[in-house]
């Protein structure tokens, strides 16, 4: 922690929230941390072949839309210490990667 703490500005105040969050920030990041970790541990199997959790067309479609929910959350009050652009490229990052665009709709 002491090497997060040595941090500056916005960049050392988003990483001690993600951290150790305080208050309203606990919810929110609680969410996502769980929605990044339920796409790592679910693996599709498809004749023995592991894939990602977009290739699920059940469970992916599902898991994509609370991805873009958890994006409509960062308008709201989720603590003044966590930067919400950075929060939005994750969630964003993590769609793409399982083919899906910022609404959580597959990308044909």
């Amino acid at each position: 922690m002491k090497h997060i703490e040595r941090l500056n500005g916005w960049a050392g105040q988003h990483m001690v929230a993600v951290a150790t969050p305080k208050g309203s920030e606990v919810g929110f990041i609680s969410m996502l941390k769980g929605w990044l970790q339920f796409a790592d541990d679910h693996a599709y199997s498809v004749d023995d072949n592991k894939r990602g959790i977009g290739n699920d067309y059940y469970t992916g479609d599902i898991w994509a839309r609370i991805g873009s929910e958890l994006r409509g959350l960062l308008s709201c009050d989720i603590g003044s210490r966590l930067d919400c652009g950075t929060l939005d490229g994750v969630i964003l990052g993590a769609l793409e990667a399982e083919g899906f665009d910022e609404g959580g709709e597959r990308i044909e």
